[in-house]
């Protein structure tokens, strides 16, 4: 799987605190994503018209090297 990059923009018409402050109507995720714990990213920006917006970053975390407690193998 692929980083899934998803941009919210600032909400121009909020009105009420009840109302979600970043909006996108427009995502398009062109891929099955499984079912999982993944890691997330947000940076804060502008779009190249000024606009406030924010980018949030989907990746499936890292895996980490499994350690072994066996010492056999180091040579002093």
């Amino acid at each position: 799987m692929d980083d899934i990059k998803i941009n919210l923009f600032k909400n121009e018409y909020k009105k009420e605190a009840k109302h979600p402050s970043y909006t996108n109507k427009k995502i398009t995720i062109s891929q099955d994503i499984p079912a999982g714990v993944y890691e997330g990213a947000m940076w804060g920006g502008k779009t190249e018209k000024g606009t406030p917006m924010v980018s949030l970053k989907l990746s499936k975390p890292q895996q980490q090297p499994v350690r072994s407690d066996d010492n056999d193998d180091i040579p002093f």
